[in-house]
């Protein structure tokens, strides 16, 4: 039993200096807007501009971003980084490393259960009439939205893909929704993005008709439908 700690240094060519973060979470977002983990603020960077995510004991990096990302000096989509291995975004070279933390599986059985996570939820601002206003709950890991009757939040709006975007839990109190390549794309704040974390009082839009507003509610809150 084990979990893991992310450290990302990160240094740009124009300053020396380097900056070192560390993270016990992943995925980890980066880009140009202040809602990412790692913010990188420059023109070349997009808002919403790479994901790492950890996979059997692995770093993986993907790609989001208009002007790419780079490791080996080749540009890469999704990449499985080795140690030592530098990836470059803009101005910015960033080292991360994982380092696996071993939990000691007596004491973790001392520990008692964990309380009820906080569920999240979105509200339809603006959309259809038949559930406009409506509360949709994700009280499990994801919920798929989509015009689909079967989507854990279906809305019945033509413009939406079937399954349009998912709201996902990454761990105890964060939240990202994921665009699922959907036709007319999907916003966080006007931004289009295909991966954000989310924070309360964001506005979710998928396509150009239907607008979501994002809450964190204290367990054990019920409203609406559950995901």
């Amino acid at each position: 039993m084990s979990t893991y700690r992310i450290q990302v240094r990160v240094t740009q060519d124009e300053h020396p200096r380097t900056q070192v973060l560390e993270f016990d979470h992943a995925p980890l977002a980066i880009g140009a807007l202040p809602r990412n983990d790692v913010v990188l603020d420059h023109e070349n960077v997009s808002g919403d501009h790479a994901v790492v995510t950890v996979s059997r004991r692995v770093l993986v990096i993907e790609d989001r971003s208009r002007n790419g990302t780079f490791v080996g000096g080749k540009r890469v989509e999704r990449h499985r980084l080795r140690p030592g291995e530098e990836v470059v975004i803009g101005p910015y070279r960033l080292t991360l490393t994982l380092e696996l933390l071993p939990v000691d599986r007596a004491t973790a059985a001392e520990k008692p259960p964990a309380g009820p996570h906080a569920n999240a939820s979105l509200v339809v601002i603006d959309g259809p009439a038949e559930v406009l206003r409506r509360t949709f709950v994700l009280s499990g890991e994801r919920m798929r939205i989509g015009r689909a009757p079967d989507a854990d939040a279906a809305i019945p709006e033509p413009t939406l893909s079937r399954l349009h975007a998912e709201l996902v839990r990454v761990s105890a109190g964060r939240f990202v929704v994921r665009d699922l390549k959907s036709a007319n794309g999907t916003f966080v704040n006007g931004e289009k993005t295909r991966f954000s974390p989310l924070r309360p009082g964001d506005r979710v839009t998928l396509g150009d008709r239907v607008t979501l507003a994002f809450a964190i509610e204290p367990p054990p809150g019920e409203s609406g439908a559950e995901g």
